[in-house]
C-alpha cells in the first residue's frame, strides 16, 4: 500500500494508548488519516470498520475486540508491521534487531552508539521507549545508507514482522511474562521470531544456550555464536 494514494480511505483503530498507540495516533492525524484509539480505560465507540486494525505491543492478543475484528479478516498488527505496510520503510533501511529478557536494552544503546559513530542516519527505536511512528518522517532519505536499532520486545515479536532483520541477536531467555504468553513455549517462539523472515546474507547472533532451540527451526540467517 501506498500510503501517499490511500490515504484518504485509509482508517486506522489503534488498540492501547501507550507510547506506540499515541505515536501512531499523532502520525495519523499530521496526515489527516480517520483514527481511533481504544483501550479498555477508554472504551470508544467505534462508529467505522477500519481499513487496518494497529495493537499496541502491551494490548492483550485474547482481548474479544481482536477476537471480533479477525473474523471480519481486518488486518491485525503492530506499528513495525504497519509502516511496512503503508509503504513508509524503504528497502535501503538496515535493520539491527536486539531482543532477550535481561540486557537488551544496555546493548540496544551500546550498538546505537557504536553505529552513529560511522554512520549518521543511525536511529535508536522500539520497546526502548521510542516508537517507530516517532521517527518515520526522517528515516527515508533516497540514496543514504540507514538504520534503525530496534529494541524488541516479546509483546512486539508475538505479531507478525515480516522485515528481515540485517542482524537479529537474542541476548538469552529466562522466564519472564508467561502470564501474558500463557507459556513459556510461547514466550520462547516470540523470541525467536526474530530471526523468522532473514535470507542467507543476514547474520542471527545467539549464545551458545540457545544454540539447540535455534537449530529446531529452519531459519536461513548465518548463525553466529560469540566466544566470550
Amino acid at each position: 500500500m501506498n500510503i501517499l494514494m490511500a490515504k484518504k480511505q485509509l482508517s486506522v483503530l489503534i488498540l492501547g494508548n501507550g507510547l506506540s498507540g499515541k505515536s501512531v495516533a499523532n502520525w495519523c492525524d499530521r496526515n489527516h488519516i480517520r483514527f481511533l484509539i481504544y483501550s479498555d480505560e477508554e472504551k470508544n465507540d467505534i462508529d467505522f470498520l477500519p481499513s487496518i486494525i494497529i495493537r499496541s505491543p502491551g494490548f492483550p492478543k485474547n482481548h474479544q475486540i481482536i477476537s471480533k475484528y479477525e473474523k471480519k479478516n481486518i488486518i491485525i498488527c503492530g506499528d513495525f508491521q504497519a509502516a511496512k505496510i503503508f509503504g513508509l520503510l524503504d528497502k535501503n533501511i538496515k535493520i539491527i534487531g536486539i531482543t532477550g529478557t535481561n540486557g537488551k536494552t544496555t546493548v540496544t544503546k551500546m550498538i546505537y552508539g557504536i553505529m552513529k559513530s560511522f554512520y549518521k542516519n543511525t536511529h535508536i527505536v522500539g520497546n526502548i521507549g521510542i516508537p517507530i511512528f516517532n521517527i518515520i518522517e526522517k528515516l527515508n532519505k533516497k540514496n543514504e545508507e540507514t538504520y534503525l536499532i530496534a529494541e524488541l520486545s516479546s509483546f512486539q515479536l508475538s505479531d507478525k514482522i515480516d522485515l528481515p532483520v540485517d542482524s537479529g541477536v537474542i541476548l538469552n531467555i529466562s522466564n519472564d511474562h508467561l502470564d501474558w504468553h500463557g507459556s513459556k513455549k510461547n514466550y520462547i517462539n516470540c523470541k525467536f521470531k526474530i530471526f523468522k523472515y532473514q535470507k542467507k546474507n543476514q547474520f542471527s547472533l545467539i549464545n551458545n544456550d540457545l544454540k539447540k532451540e535455534y537449530r529446531q527451526r529452519n531459519f536461513f540467517g548465518k548463525l553466529v555464536i560469540p566466544n566470550i
